[in-house]
């Protein structure tokens, strides 16, 4: 893969590449598919031309497709409609809400690891828990300014999952501790509540400016972390 254009860009457009990589990767992660929809508030508060710039740019040079409707062709090989891609010269004036992704899973990991995306493994990226992100109560948790996420039991799965990720402060905590949190019958489905979870939106806060990320770490069992946004 030639990656003359990625290293020839600026410090600041190839942070704009990372913001948006590292959301696709997070997504891809989470969902565990190389095709999926993605919102584009998980892209946080990167301004709309350098939003459709940098995606534009990724499905010209075959890193990740990226189109704004999905297929109904029926035809399995392409879940997506190739009338509508994004290109970073076309003419669409506009983002959809949710734009539909195919991570090119070869050409996508160089790209990561250019960009130093995914890398947390080998280097510690955690920054002090902010004193502002608090329980407020038993059912409430407040990220500062950033809102709160409400639940409306303690018995819920979502919200015991959801109170040992923010009780860890940025630590991982294990698949297999979830798993006996919520007396799940197994790891896959304690994932698959996890998946549903960010799907559905119950870390409404993590999809604003990018103040958390959501992390895995390894498989079987694996872990999860939220991280604080550095940049």
């Amino acid at each position: 893969m030639n990656l003359d254009w990625l290293n020839s860009l600026s410090d600041e457009v190839k942070n704009h590449f990372e913001i948006v990589v590292k959301a696709i990767s997070v997504e891809c992660e989470i969902i565990g598919k190389d095709s999926f929809e993605i919102p584009v508030t998980r892209f946080g508060a990167i301004r709309f031309e350098y939003l459709k710039s940098v995606l534009g740019r990724l499905h010209s040079e075959d890193v990740v497709w990226v189109f704004t409707e999905k297929n109904v062709s029926g035809d399995a090989s392409m879940p997506f409609s190739v009338a509508s891609p994004i290109t970073d010269d076309g003419e669409l004036g506009y983002l959809p809400e949710v734009v539909s992704v195919v991570v090119k899973s070869n050409n996508f990991s160089v790209v990561k690891q250019v960009l130093g995306v995914g890398l947390s493994a080998n280097k510690d990226l955690i920054v002090t828990w902010p004193e502002e992100f608090h329980w407020q109560d038993k059912l409430s948790y407040s990220f500062g300014s950033h809102g709160i996420v409400r639940f409306d039991s303690i018995n819920s799965k979502r919200y015991k999952i959801f109170a040992r990720l923010v009780d860890a402060r940025g630590g991982f905590v294990e698949i297999s501790e979830l798993t006996q949190e919520i007396n799940s019958p197994s790891d896959n489905l304690t994932r698959s509540n996890i998946k549903r979870m960010w799907k559905d939106k119950v870390f409404p806060v993590l999809f604003l400016r990018r103040i958390l990320l959501l992390e895995v770490r390894g498989k079987n069992p694996g872990a999860y972390r939220i991280v604080i946004s550095t940049d």
